[in-house]
């Protein structure tokens, strides 16, 4: 099971990784070849794919203090109520 996860990690940090690279890579090579509108789209697709990838490391750090048990149980009574017409069976 440990394997899966670190190939599937990989392959979620690895995919917006390769996607960042290529398009800086296109704006440093093509600086003067590429409009405004372009460059921004680019940048914004640079900053979505970086987000991305904060998600899947903040998501990883997560998983990690879960198995190093550092993550504690809740103490405090969750208010149910809001569920709604669910019904518990």
């Amino acid at each position: 099971m440990r394997v899966d996860f670190v190939a599937n990690a990989s392959h979620e940090l690895r995919t917006p990784l390769s996607t960042l690279i290529g398009y800086a890579e296109t704006l440093r090579e093509r600086i003067g070849d590429i409009d405004d509108e372009t460059r921004v789209r680019f940048m914004s697709i640079v900053h979505e794919e970086a987000q991305r990838m904060q998600r899947v490391v903040e998501d990883l750090i997560s998983l990690s203090r879960i198995e190093a048990e550092k993550f504690t149980t809740p103490t405090e009574a969750a208010a149910v109520g809001a569920l709604g017409g669910f019904i518990l069976a």
